[in-house]
């Protein structure tokens, strides 16, 4: 691993009825950075005796609604790294405890592709008006099959709440309902396709 780092990390999940612990410091180079977590190993045992596979800890800045915290997740390596495959688990102890002056890795968000935009009209055709009551510009995030699908807030239309929507490859608009891809023709409503830019 790369990216040696010049800090500290504490961690204590073992608890003994004499009043020990298994607590052990990492400092300096003894810790390692990859992508959005922190690595240290554990390599001897509570009595200082060397282990014949490596406890390696993971250490992740979670970032909750209510709270944010560090967690930490763990897994038994050989030396060789014959067992490298194996899952990472959550902590193990009620009772674990982290101390550490890192500084959290926020990974940046990463800007979502869009395939291009149009300017859509929905229409109520109902005689005699031609009545137009929204008219959005939109963003293509997908595309399959010659579709370019797009999201779109609440229309004020009754009944549409939360729809998904799409440009189909003759520009025209279309609306999923029970499962199904429908041209946008219901109750005199009609969708338009004013203009469009494909990327």
């Amino acid at each position: 691993m790369k990216n040696k780092i010049k800090s500290y990390i504490k961690i204590t999940d073992k608890y003994w009825k004499d009043g020990s612990n298994n607590e052990q410091i990492w400092i300096g180079e003894e810790i390692t950075k990859k992508g959005k977590y922190y690595f240290v190993d554990r390599t001897h045992d509570d009595l200082g005796q060397e282990l014949g596979y490596i406890h390696r800890y993971r250490i992740s800045w979670v970032v909750g609604t209510d709270k944010s915290f560090w967690f930490v997740e763990w897994k038994y390596l050989e030396p060789d790294e014959s067992s490298n495959k194996d899952h990472w688990r959550g902590q193990y102890s009620a009772v674990q405890k982290l101390e550490t002056d890192l500084k959290p890795i926020i990974p940046r968000k990463q800007k979502k592709k869009v395939y291009g935009n149009a300017v859509i009209q929905w229409v109520d055709t109902t005689p005699p008006s031609y009545d137009i009551k929204n008219t959005r510009l939109v963003q293509f995030h997908y595309k399959k099959d010659g579709c370019y699908y797009f999201k779109t807030p609440p229309l004020d239309i009754v009944g549409w709440e939360n729809k998904q929507w799409r440009m189909n490859a003759d520009h025209q608009v279309e609306i999923k309902r029970y499962g199904h891809w429908y041209p946008l023709h219901k109750n005199n409503w009609y969708a338009k396709v004013v203009s469009a830019e494909i990327y």
